[in-house]
C-alpha cells in the first residue's frame, strides 16, 4: 500500500504533462487557410451577407474555397468569406487520453493490489482492462461534444473616421441646440 501514493503521484504528473492545444487564434490571412483545412473536410463558411453554408471542401486555393453543400457546388472568393469553421476534433484524442489515463490508473492499482509488493503481470492486466474501458469512455464523451472550431476570420474592415470639419460642425450644432 505504501507504493500506491508515489505511483499515483507519478501518474498524475505524467498526465499533466500531456500537451494540449488551447484556444488557438483564428487565421486572418485567407491564403493560409490550406494549412488548417483539407479536402473532404466538413466546414461552415459564413459569407459577407451573414449566410452560413455547411458542406464539404472540394477545392481550396489561396484565393478561394469550393464547398459542396448537398448537390450544390459553391465557390467563395476570399473577399466574400467572413468566417470558416471546421467540424470539431476527431474521436482519436478521446481514445488516446482515455486509454492513457485508465491504463495508468489500472496498472498502478492492479500492480499494488496483491499483497507482497508490486507485480508486473498484474499491472499489465490492470492497464489493459481499465485502459480498454477508459478508451471507450473517452471516445463516447468525445463523440458527445458537438461543435466547430473557428479557423479563419476575415480581418475587420478599416473604419472610416470623420474628418475634423464634420466633427467640429456636429459639436457646434449640438452646442447651439442646447
Amino acid at each position: 500500500m505504501a507504493r500506491v501514493l508515489p505511483a499515483g503521484i507519478a501518474a498524475v504528473v505524467l498526465i499533466a504533462c500531456v500537451p494540449v492545444q488551447v484556444g488557438a487564434q483564428p487565421l486572418t490571412a485567407f491564403s493560409d487557410l490550406a494549412r488548417h483545412v483539407g479536402l473532404d473536410q466538413d466546414v461552415r463558411v459564413k459569407d459577407v451577407s451573414g449566410q452560413t453554408t455547411v458542406g464539404i471542401v472540394t477545392g481550396l486555393t489561396p484565393s478561394e474555397i469550393v464547398v459542396r453543400a448537398g448537390r450544390t457546388i459553391i465557390t467563395f472568393r476570399a473577399e466574400e468569406v467572413r468566417e470558416v469553421r471546421v467540424r470539431g476534433d476527431s474521436l482519436a484524442n478521446g481514445a488516446v487520453i482515455g486509454f492513457l489515463v485508465g491504463g495508468t490508473l489500472g496498472a498502478v492499482a492492479a500492480g499494488n493490489f496483491a499483497g507482497g509488493g508490486f507485480r508486473a503481470g498484474d499491472a499489465v492486466q490492470g492497464a489493459l482492462i481499465l485502459g480498454g474501458i477508459s478508451l471507450g469512455i473517452g471516445v463516447a464523451s468525445d463523440a458527445l461534444i458537438a461543435g466547430s472550431r473557428l479557423v479563419y476570420r476575415a480581418p475587420p474592415a478599416v473604419a472610416s473616421t470623420p474628418d475634423r470639419a464634420s466633427t467640429t460642425a456636429l459639436v457646434w450644432y449640438a452646442g447651439v441646440r442646447w
